[in-house]
């Protein structure tokens, strides 16, 4: 599921709230940056998954009738072949 910028500012913006009440951490900057990082993140992450499915839609569309041969199932691929390029880039999965 994609999260619109507005939620994912609104959930940022909660997070920064909790982490204040919590008394977990020692913030010392006002909310705004701290959000404007934090947003930054999550987008970038974001970015960062839609490549990888974009990198794996291209690759299972070069096999496809290798797979279809094979009679493998394509959302099986999907997962393997995502969890294969997320190890590769080091990108948590």
């Amino acid at each position: 599921m994609r999260l619109s910028e507005k939620k994912i500012d609104s959930l940022c913006r909660k997070v920064f709230q909790e982490l204040l009440k919590s008394k977990h951490c020692v913030i010392h900057r006002t909310e705004a940056p701290v959000v404007e990082a934090m947003k930054k993140v999550v987008l970038d992450d974001l970015k960062a998954e839609d490549e990888i499915d974009a990198e794996v839609e291209r690759i299972l569309e070069e096999h496809k009738d290798e797979m279809r041969l094979r009679g493998a199932d394509y959302h099986t691929m999907v997962r393997k072949t995502k969890a294969v390029l997320a190890r590769k880039k080091k990108f948590v999965y």
